[in-house]
């Protein structure tokens, strides 16, 4: 499983910032990067990665599931 890249997850930290600035009013700007993990998604298609951010909200982590679509847009669920 080749590393994520530095563009790809810049491009992801961005379209979760504005979906947490949405659904949260949250912006992870808030979020040390150490509290940042993003990895794939196990079992999943190559285009699926799991986001965990410590400290977003509260004090449990928040578990999202980002999917690349094949236009390059991004689909993110919690």
């Amino acid at each position: 499983m080749e590393p994520l890249s530095d563009d790809l997850r810049e491009r992801m930290l961005v379209a979760v910032d504005q979906w947490a600035a949405g659904r949260y009013q949250a912006r992870l700007k808030d979020v040390p990067a150490e509290h940042i993990m993003i990895t794939r998604a196990s079992g999943d298609s190559a285009f699926d990665y799991l986001v965990r951010l410590d400290s977003l909200v509260g004090s449990a982590p928040l578990r999202l599931k980002v999917t690349i679509d094949h236009d390059g847009s991004f689909h993110i669920r919690d």
